[in-house]
Formats: C-alpha cells, sequence, structure tokens
C-alpha cells in the first residue's frame, strides 16, 4: 500500500489528499488508520 510508504515520509501535522476509485478504500483507510493512530 503506497500509503503506508508515504506515512513514513510525513512529518507531524502534515495533511495529504487521497483520491481513489475503489469502493473499499474508505474502509481500507480508516481500518488502516484506526491500528496506526493517524486521524483522518
Amino acid at each position: 500500500m503506497p500509503i503506508v510508504k508515504t506515512k513514513n515520509e510525513l512529518n507531524a501535522g502534515q495533511v495529504i489528499e487521497i483520491q481513489a476509485t475503489d469502493n473499499g478504500s474508505l474502509a481500507d483507510l480508516q481500518s488502516w488508520a484506526q491500528n496506526t493512530d493517524i486521524n483522518i
């Protein structure tokens, strides 16, 4: 998942915009954020 690599390159407080067309993307990102203490 490219977002994992991107997360490792961000500084605290930075914001990124994610655009996705996969119907499951929102659920996947919410689950990933919950498991990694990321705020979305």
